[in-house]
């Protein structure tokens, strides 16, 4: 039995492809298909549609799978944007050949057969077959490098439709349809996809780019005006953004949710009803509720207690009168150490120190500035108890208690590093340098020498900024170092060759 032809009434007609069965949890890391998932405010389901609209389509034909309730729920009658939807269940094992043949196709007529996971950039072209009515049809595609691939959009005869013996959504139907040589190739740029995070993120900055230098808010939305907007930059409905946040460039907000203060959001993603927690330093990610995926990392992470979700500590002016204190206390109580210590090594005389460009935070910079300091920098972060501990007292960590009174340098925090080794740092490990001083004290700098690799030393970093202000956090630092110390000074003194801590790296200066 045959169903009567739907698309008598006209020749722009289309189906959709809206059968994705698999969600993308275990790819994406989210829970809707991706053609559910919000681009902008409206989902990839919903744009397909309005593309197919622009095209002249008044009838449109939703082919259904597992997730037809969200689909139906969604795009109801199709009144709101002008067409009839009707929807069909297109069974998992059943070809585009045999669910067309359901319909009466006129073979002599032309489709847009669309798949809704799947986003042309730009209107769909004006396609002509010249004066050919019975033309197999046209397939849009766009170059991978020297390869072709099909976008899942197309304005096919019917003929052909009824002909194609391949499942919907495979990539045996791509290359169906990039051998068939009857059909004509329409190039278009790379289509919108979700399949993967790095594409959810992508569309978003691609939508953002076609209108640089702009910003939008959807209604009900709540910006402090503290915060810094940094287009292109799109907000939805009913968004909130506290005080001292800095969003942009390249950011979506999708409606519902709350970017609280003193978070700096840039080339990320969040997805509607989600709480970005306080101070935050996030750049490259895609939130949604509970789940924090990083892209460069290609890692989620899942936020059980939204106050987890919390940043680094930034340090301020506050925290200065009581860090000179600390040095000049520390300076006088250990100033008999250091005597003996410069006693210890008296068998290195050389110069006190040699000035060196350190990394320091710039208030509304996200790479770190540079000041000198007249301090001997330790080498690279190896070794352990091989470490001259007593050298490493009177040539750096004595002489930088007086650029702690200074207010350039902390107790503790990241490793002292050269401006130089900083720059060659990944981007998040840099940016710890943008919002906190370097610390004369650091977990990378106690720990062994078996630990004291990079993801080591980049987590004794992190510890270092997340404790600043914790006084038994500092404590322990101390006296755990001022305890190698003075074992140090209690062995026999070493050779000058075996002072790799006390050593200036080079290109400690610039």
């Amino acid at each position: 039995m045959t169903h009567p032809n739907p698309f008598a009434d006209r020749a722009d007609a289309a189906i959709l492809l809206a059968t994705q069965r698999s969600t993308t949890a275990d790819d994406a890391g989210f829970s809707l298909p991706s053609m559910l998932l919000p681009l902008q405010g409206r989902s990839f389901l919903q744009r397909a549609v309005e593309h197919l609209v622009r095209a002249g389509c008044r009838h449109i034909h939703v082919a259904v799978g597992d997730a037809a309730a969200p689909v139906r729920e969604l795009l109801q009658d199709g009144e709101r944007w002008g067409c009839r939807v009707s929807y069909h269940y297109l069974n998992g094992d059943e070809s585009l050949a045999r669910f067309v043949r359901r319909f009466d196709l006129d073979p002599q007529r032309r489709y847009w057969l669309a798949d809704a996971t799947r986003l042309p950039v730009a209107p769909l072209p004006a396609i002509e077959t010249a004066g050919e009515p019975s033309a197999a049809g046209h397939s849009l595609c766009w170059n991978e490098g020297t390869v072709t691939r099909w976008t899942g959009w197309g304005l096919f005869s019917g003929a052909w439709l009824q002909a194609c013996e391949h499942l919907p959504e495979s990539s045996q139907l791509e290359q169906f349809v990039l051998r068939d040589p009857r059909l004509g190739v329409q190039a278009v740029v790379r289509p919108l996809a979700a399949a993967t995070r790095g594409e959810l993120l992508g569309a978003n900055r691609c939508l953002l780019a076609a209108r640089a230098a702009a910003f939008s808010a959807g209604r009900g939305s709540e910006i402090h005006p503290s915060a810094q907007i940094v287009a292109p930059v799109h907000i939805g409905a009913g968004v909130k953004v506290a005080a001292g946040a800095v969003i942009g460039p390249n950011v979506s907000i999708e409606s519902g949710s709350f970017i609280d203060r003193g978070t700096h959001l840039s080339n990320s993603l969040v997805l509607p009803d989600t709480y970005v927690g306080e101070d935050l330093d996030l750049h490259g990610i895609i939130t949604n509720g509970s789940l924090l995926a990083n892209i460069p990392l290609n890692t989620v992470t899942e936020i059980l207690d939204p106050n987890l979700l919390a940043g680094l500590p930034r340090q301020g002016a506050a925290d200065l009168p009581g860090q000179r204190a600390l040095a000049r206390a520390l300076r006088l109580a250990l100033l008999p150490v250091h005597w003996l210590a410069r006693w210890r090594t008296r068998h290195q005389r050389e110069e006190s120190g040699l000035p060196a460009v350190v990394p320091f935070p710039q208030p509304g910079r996200t790479d770190p500035g540079r000041i000198a300091v007249v301090l001997a920098l330790p080498e690279a972060l190896s070794g352990g108890e091989s470490r001259d501990w007593a050298t490493h007292f009177c040539r750096t960590f004595y002489p930088g208690l007086r650029e702690m009174m200074g207010g350039r340098l902390q107790l503790g925090g990241p490793a002292l590093r050269s401006h130089r080794e900083v720059r060659r740092l990944p981007p998040e490990w840099r940016r710890l340098y943008a919002l906190n001083r370097c610390g004369l004290l650091n977990e990378s700098l106690l720990q062994d020498l078996a630990a004291s690799d990079s993801d080591g030393q980049f987590a004794g970093d992190v510890l270092a900024c997340a404790a600043q202000g914790d006084f038994r956090v500092t404590w322990k630092l101390l006296r755990t170092y001022l305890g190698r110390v003075l074992r140090d000074l209690r062995r026999s003194p070493p050779t000058p060759a075996s002072n790799p801590i006390a050593a200036v790296p080079s290109g400690a200066a610039d």
